[in-house]
Order: structure tokens, then C-alpha cells, then sequence
């Protein structure tokens, strides 16, 4: 674990994102120590060498270890700090882009920036010309940094609040994952595919992504589920669903296309009930940073942000090359609304083509529908991966689906855009990096299908 830490260290505090040769040794080297760790501790006549434990005080030093660094790998914390400023101010951060605020409005009150607020924030958010895209939790998680800021006028110092509150959500998950693996009947030391997750660790507490809530919300969806009766409909199980659920929604959006796997496993009626209920807290939340009519602008720039953007993308860009030579143009704006059908089309398909509805396989199903989700996506960045890996840390015992895993290994690849001058993608490399993906996925496939005599399983 010491060649570990050290390579960890140099990449959180000695490593920018342009710097990708450098980049790509570090993550390597954290690799190999992770695989190669895992793995001899995971095999059968040594599974009872490490207590979970042990792998628990790992990953929480481990996330210590690059608290006080600057996030190296992303620029997003900029944009935190605003929305949490906005608040702080009595001021929506859904009311207006910061470019309307900077540009319009404040110069109209004879204002150019507020007073305490950095004077160079604005000019270090990467899009501010959109409207927020960051729900109600992750809101509430901006104040306290934003506060801090406020105070002291340092944008580092809002930093490591943010990233304090992002480990706290990571210890959280940390705690309850092995619980969750006992329920299962799974070894509590799979969670070592989790906590020490290279990608994980970089990308939730240093470069400070909101996965890390998403990722609590399901792992506390899952715990709950395996002791939930569909019969009572307003009981406790349920409502700690619920709960969970309303905490990972209020975080990301994205969990909602996990719901459909429940309608087989509560029936039509609980699963409405549970989902409602998440909504509505997600929704009264959502009432504290904004009236009804200004949440139309965060779906816009959610929207948007599917329809102009791209990153690290794999169906997508091959359907994008055929539109190229077919139309001559780029018809993202055709193939993101196609690509969004097809994924709710495809999510309900996985769904209804599962056999195996124990508790168990639904870490399983859930994995699939955001693989399929995500292979569709014309955005992929290395932590949209990291949901994923906690799914598949609840797959296995000595085998079954670890491509994930080999995902988050290749991620990284991705960074090669930021070296260039501007954001400037390899094709050569992106192949590279779903090539070994997709290679791991068939592998898994084949291996499911071996171990199920032929049967299709999740």
C-alpha cells in the first residue's frame, strides 16, 4: 500500500490534468497495485486474511490522504461555490445564467461583483453561459463552502469544505456497503472493489463530484429493499427507501432510470408509492432554491447539455461518424433525442427480460441499465463510471461481472483532451479505451452465460 499512497499523493497534489504522460504512469501504477491486491485477497484460501474492517480504515486514510489538494482534474468546484454564493445572497442560482448576473443584472445595480465574493470566480466557471444543472442536495452541500468563502474571501478554503462533505458521504458508504454485502450473502471484503477504487478515490474526494451522494443513496436503496414488504405500503422499510431514494435523486437525476427494475420485484402500486414519495421530498427541497416556474430551467440545461456537448462518448460517436458521412454535418441534435428514446426503450426491455427477481440479481440489473445508459451517452466522464463500480463491487464472489472495473482502469484515457491546446479528443485512444471496455463486458457475458448453462442473467 506504501507504492500505492506515493502514486496517489504525486497525482492529487503534483499533477494536472494537461500533464497526461505523467498522468496515465500514476494511474497505472495505482492499478496494478489495486488489481493485483484485490485479487489475492479476494481468493478462497485467503478471503479471511483481511477483515472489511481493515479495507474500511483503507479507504477512509486513503481519502484523507488528498483532502487538502487542489482538484487537479476538474474545474466543476468553481461553479459549486457560485450557486452556493447566489443562495447565500437571497438570489435563485436558477434565475440566471452568471453570465446574465455579470453581464446584465449586477452591472444595472452599478454592481460588478457582489462584495466578499472572489473577484476572479466568475471568470473560472467552464459554462456560465447555462443555467445550473445541479439539484437540491447538491445545493444544500454548496452553502456551507459557499459561507466558508464568504468569510474568508479564499476559494480554497470552500474547496476543502466541499470535499470534507464528499468524504463524509464517502465513509458513509463505506460503513454501510459490507452490511449490505452480508445481507446479499456476499463476502463484506468485496467492498475492497469499492473503497480502494483508484478512480473512485480521485475523482468523488479530490476532484469533488456528487457522485459520491448518488452513490450512498442506492447502496441505502439496496440495504433496505432486502428487508422491505410490498404488503405495507407506508412502512418503515419503505419509507427509508424512500428516503435513500429522494437522496440520490436530489443529488443526480440519473437514478430514476433505476426504477423501473422495482416494478417486477413490488408490484405497479409500492413502486409508484415509493417513488412518488422520493419525488416529493426531492420536489420540496427543490422549493427552497426555487419557485416552480424557474425549474424548467435546470431541465433546459440538462437538455442542453445533451444536445451540444460532447466527451468521451462510444455508440454515440460512431452513430455521429455514419451522420457525418450520410448528411455531411453533426446531427447530435437529432441523435440525442433518438439516443434518449432509445435508452428508456432499452432500460424497460433489460428490465422485462430479467428471470432472476431476488434482491441479490438487483445490483445486477441496475448495472446493466447504466451500462446501457451510459454507452449511449455523447457525455462520459470518468466519474459517471464510479455508480457503477459500487454495483459491481455487490456482483460477485470470485467471479461474475467486472468489466466495470476495467472501465474505471481505462478512464482515465480520456484525460489525453485536456493536453491538447483546448479540448481536443484522440479517436485512436477513445477506441482504445472502449475496445479493452467492451472486450471485459463480452468476456463477463460469455462468463455469465457459461456459469447459467446458457441462460441469460444480470
Amino acid at each position: 500500500m506504501l507504492f500505492y499512497s506515493i502514486c496517489l499523493y504525486v497525482l492529487a497534489y503534483h499533477t494536472h490534468r494537461s500533464n497526461f504522460g505523467q498522468l496515465i504512469v500514476l494511474n497505472s501504477g495505482l492499478f496494478f497495485c489495486y488489481f493485483t491486491t484485490s485479487h489475492y485477497l479476494l481468493i478462497p484460501n485467503k478471503i479471511n486474511a483481511i477483515s472489511w474492517q481493515s479495507i474500511f480504515w483503507g479507504g477512509v486514510l486513503l481519502r484523507l490522504l488528498i483532502i487538502p489538494a487542489n482538484p487537479a482534474l476538474s474545474d466543476d468546484y468553481y461553479r459549486f461555490i457560485w450557486d452556493g454564493l447566489l443562495t447565500l445572497s437571497n438570489e435563485s442560482p436558477l434565475a440566471h445564467t452568471p453570465q446574465t448576473w455579470v453581464n446584465i443584472i449586477w452591472p444595472q445595480q452599478g454592481v460588478i461583483i457582489p462584495t466578499a465574493w472572489p473577484p476572479d470566480l466568475f471568470d473560472k466557471l467552464n459554462s456560465p453561459n447555462y443555467f445550473t444543472i445541479y439539484p437540491p442536495v447538491c445545493q444544500l452541500l454548496f452553502l456551507p463552502a459557499a459561507f466558508l468563502v464568504k468569510q474568508t474571501g479564499s476559494i480554497y478554503i470552500g474547496c476543502i469544505a466541499l470535499k470534507v462533505s464528499i468524504f463524509v458521504f464517502e465513509v458513509a458508504t463505506l460503513y454501510l456497503m459490507p452490511k449490505l454485502l452480508q445481507r446479499l450473502q456476499l463476502p463484506a471484503q468485496n467492498m475492497i472493489w469499492y473503497a480502494l477504487n483508484p478512480l473512485v478515490i480521485i475523482e468523488l474526494v479530490g476532484n469533488i463530484h456528487f457522485e459520491a451522494v448518488m452513490i450512498l443513496g442506492i447502496v441505502g436503496i439496496l440495504y433496505f429493499l432486502t428487508a422491505i414488504n410490498p404488503k405495507q405500503l407506508f412502512g418503515r422499510q419503505v419509507m427509508a427507501v424512500s428516503g435513500f431514494f429522494a437522496l440520490a435523486i436530489g443529488a443526480k437525476l440519473l437514478p430514476l432510470v433505476l426504477a423501473p427494475a422495482l416494478l417486477k420485484r413490488l408490484g405497479i402500486k409500492t413502486t409508484i408509492i415509493l417513488v412518488g414519495l422520493s419525488l416529493v421530498l426531492v420536489g420540496l427541497a427543490m422549493l427552497l432554491f426555487a419557485p416552480l416556474p424557474l425549474w424548467k430551467n435546470l431541465l433546459q440545461s440538462a437538455n442542453l447539455y445533451y444536445q451540444k456537448f460532447e466527451f468521451n462518448a462510444s455508440i454515440y460517436y460512431l452513430l455521429r461518424q455514419i451522420g457525418f458521412w450520410w448528411y455531411g454535418y453533426n446531427t447530435i441534435a437529432f441523435l440525442g433525442k433518438a439516443l434518449a428514446v432509445l435508452a428508456i426503450a432499452g432500460i424497460f426491455f433489460i428490465c422485462w427480460l430479467e428471470k432472476k427477481l431476488s434482491w441479490r440479481h438487483l445490483s445486477g440489473v441496475w448495472l446493466a441499465i447504466l451500462a446501457w445508459y451510459h454507452f449511449l451517452q455523447p457525455v462520459v466522464h470518468p466519474w459517471y463510471i464510479t455508480p457503477m463500480v459500487a454495483l459491481s463491487a455487490c456482483t460477485f464472489s470470485g467471479g461474475g461481472i467486472r468489466w466495470p472495473l476495467i472501465w474505471s482502469a481505462t478512464a482515465m484515457l480520456s484525460y489525453y483532451a485536456y493536453s491538447q491546446n483546448g479540448v481536443v479528443e484522440n479517436m485512436g485512444i477513445i477506441a482504445l479505451e472502449y475496445g479493452l471496455v467492451f472486450a471485459a463486458f463480452c468476456f463477463d457475458l460469455w462468463q455469465s452465460r457459461q456459469n447459467n448453462k446458457g441462460r441469460v442473467s444480470f
